[in-house]
Formats: structure tokens, sequence, C-alpha cells
């Protein structure tokens, strides 16, 4: 009998283990502090049009008219996607090494239009959105915040507007 015992002690050590670990990481993690971002305004329906491999840092380029658009395209060896880009209605956002999975847009109370990007990283990667345009306003003056997918702000990605 003292042999089903011991045996029995060998399976309950490990899992008595692993319980206690757990309890540590749930009271570690409630007494951490996360900053999470809660953002108003309006969500953007944003189309994806294409997506393939480009290798740059992390960059969202704003491009606000065609020659601009069939520039940037030829210069960094990015295929005309089969969409037919409106300049006077619409911008296009092209995300290098990362992805948008939302687009809030928003107006503070200066009247000053701010974007609110929230992401994931993706490397090696672009992809190009198409987004309406704000009307009466320049694209050079819209501010663009990034946020991770847990609502933390991020400031390694570079804005271009317009590059040449």
């Amino acid at each position: 009998m003292t042999r089903i015992l011991i045996l029995e002690r060998k399976r309950l050590f490990p899992l008595a283990i692993l319980i206690c670990l757990l309890i540590v990481i749930t009271v570690y993690d409630s007494m951490t502090k996360s900053t999470t971002a809660t953002v108003d305004g309006e969500a953007i329906h944003v189309v994806n049009v294409d997506q393939g491999r480009l290798k740059h840092g992390k960059e969202l380029v704003v491009i606000d008219n065609l020659d601009t658009w069939v520039n940037y395209l030829d210069t960094n060896s990015i295929p005309h996607p089969d969409y037919s880009f409106d300049d006077n209605n619409q911008l296009a956002l092209i995300s290098v090494n990362f992805t948008v999975q939302d687009l809030v847009e928003n107006v503070d109370e200066f009247g000053e239009t701010y974007y609110n990007i929230f992401s994931s990283e993706k490397k090696d990667t672009y992809k190009i959105y198409i987004i309406p345009k704000p009307k009466d306003i320049s694209i050079n003056s819209i501010s663009w915040n990034f946020y991770d997918s847990r609502g933390e702000k991020k400031d390694n990605i570079e804005v271009k507007v317009n590059p040449r």
C-alpha cells in the first residue's frame, strides 16, 4: 500500500508546481499596469488593394495624387494593382512591415484631424489600402497615431506624405 502512495505523490508533485506557477503568474499580471488607449471617433472603411514583399523600415506612405502613386510604385518595383485610384476622392496608404487592423478618424478640440491606426507587425511585406480622402484638409496637416493590437502606442513607424 505504501508503494501506491509514493507513486501518487510522484504524479501529484509536478501538478502542485504547475498550480503554484499559475497562481504566481495570475498575481503578477494583476499587479502590472498596461497602458491601453481608449479611442473615440469614426471608423473608416479600408479597402485592401494589394500586398507583397518589400524590405524597408517600418513606414506608412500616404499618397493623394496620381503622379506620386505611379512614381512610388515604379521606384519600389511594386506592380500596379488592378484598382483605379481616384486621387480626387481617395487616399492611398501603403504600410511597410506592418498591417493595418483598424483605422479611426478623429477631430480634436482645435479642429485638427488625426487618425488612430491599430496595427500588427509583419516583416518584409507591404500592403496597399485605399481610404476616403478627407474634405477641405491638407494631408500634410493630418496627425497619424499608431497602436498595437493591445492598444499600446507605437512610436517606431515613420510617416511619409507624397514621397518623391
